[in-house]
């Protein structure tokens, strides 16, 4: 640290002050609630996704008939109970708010089918059916269509396009192997990322959706999670514990990141502003990622639950057991320059992150039983004095 507080006097507001001050302007997690998805302690909960609207609303899918929508923002209490559940009627997988009609909500659930809720209401406005036999189902809107949504099937191998009022999918798109998430480019209708169990990333166009635009090739183990840093930059988290950072028109990886645990597991994975990701970690932490640094920026570890379990299905799992662990914080600007041979301490029984999503300022992610910690990001003091 003294290394680097060194070099921000050294430069005052030049380019190394200012990435330091960017990569590590935010000093700790602090929280401010929680969510306990299961209605009574014998009740065995996993929550497998989580969606934040632009209206401050969250979305909660996982192993209950029902999903359940918070308010995290406004909550007043240390426990946060739901504004209103969903009857689903089925486990759910994933979730995901339309940008332009925040009130509507595509639910992916485990009758292979994708249903748009409108919340106000409380009633299912359209299913769409078409994914045989897939109950992984993982949903998102196109941007600048709001009538139009992606699904990919985890099963039937394949991206399926739904466009509201309309029966039945306008468009079946072929993925090589089974893809585990999709995401849309930023700003496009048309392109698509899409994550597989094949340790490959793949992008298309829906205008020529015959076969890929290309593959990014670096995983080690299966790519599962997704997310657009910007319309250039893709980030794709894998079972081999890294995050890789894409360019995506150009199918080149930028940067490799390392610093989590994650060999087994889903551990979420959420853009926090223009230059920061954070993901989950199978030691009950949540990490966070400057673009431009390899290592993690911040660690955040949670206290553990008591008696944690095995997801009931989790495609990404290759083998393993789960941990527990307690509570800690650690800020790892120092331990950034670190080589990646030192990485971080390790401590076994920690427990695990499942889901990860920023909904306006407030920080959630899922952990243990159905728990979801609620936390704010608070910046650090002592960099911007540096560099003031």
């Amino acid at each position: 640290k003294q290394w680097y507080q060194r070099r921000v006097r050294a430069s005052k507001h030049g380019s190394i002050g200012e990435l330091i001050y960017k990569a590590f302007k935010y000093g700790s997690l602090g929280d401010t609630g929680e969510i306990d998805m299961a209605d009574s302690r014998a009740t065995k909960v996993y929550v497998y996704g989580m969606s934040g609207s632009s209206t401050g609303l969250l979305s909660v899918t996982g192993t209950l008939d029902t999903v359940n929508i918070y308010r995290p923002e406004d909550n007043l209490l240390p426990v946060v109970y739901p504004v209103t559940k969903l009857p689903a009627g089925c486990y759910t997988w994933s979730s995901a708010w339309n940008p332009s009609s925040p009130a509507l909500l595509a639910v992916g659930d485990y009758k292979s089918q994708v249903r748009v809720w409108d919340v106000r209401a409380h009633v299912a406005t359209q299913t769409f059916t078409g994914h045989v036999s897939s109950k992984y189902l993982n949903v998102a809107w196109s941007p600048g269509r709001p009538q139009q949504l992606v699904s990919a099937g985890f099963d039937s191998a394949s991206v399926k396009v739904w466009r509201l009022g309309e029966q039945g999918s306008v468009l079946s798109v072929r993925v090589p192997d089974k893809p585990l998430m999709v995401r849309c480019k930023p700003g496009s209708p048309f392109h698509l990322a899409v994550s597989s169990v094949d340790r490959n990333l793949y992008s298309f166009d829906l205008r020529r959706p015959d076969k890929p635009l290309a593959g990014f090739s670096g995983h080690s183990k299966s790519a599962f999670q997704l997310c657009f840093l910007n319309s250039k930059t893709l980030i794709s988290a894998a079972v081999d514990g890294t995050l890789k950072q894409w360019h995506y028109d150009k199918g080149q990886c930028v940067r490799t990141h390392r610093g989590h645990l994650n060999t087994v597991k889903f551990i979420g994975l959420e853009v926090v502003d223009e230059e920061h990701v954070m993901c989950g970690s199978e030691d009950n932490s949540l990490m966070l990622y400057h673009q431009a640094l390899s290592k993690p920026v911040l660690v955040h570890r949670l206290r553990s639950c008591e008696d944690s379990e095995y997801s009931p299905a989790d495609p990404s799992r290759d083998a393993g057991e789960r941990q527990t662990g307690d509570h800690q914080q650690v800020n790892t600007a120092a331990a950034a320059a670190n080589s990646e041979d030192q990485g971080y301490p390790r401590r076994e029984d920690q427990g695990h992150i499942s889901a990860v999503v920023k909904v306006g300022e407030v920080v959630c992610a899922a952990h243990e039983k159905g728990k979801v910690r609620l936390m704010r990001l608070e910046e650090d003091k002592r960099i911007i004095g540096e560099l003031n």
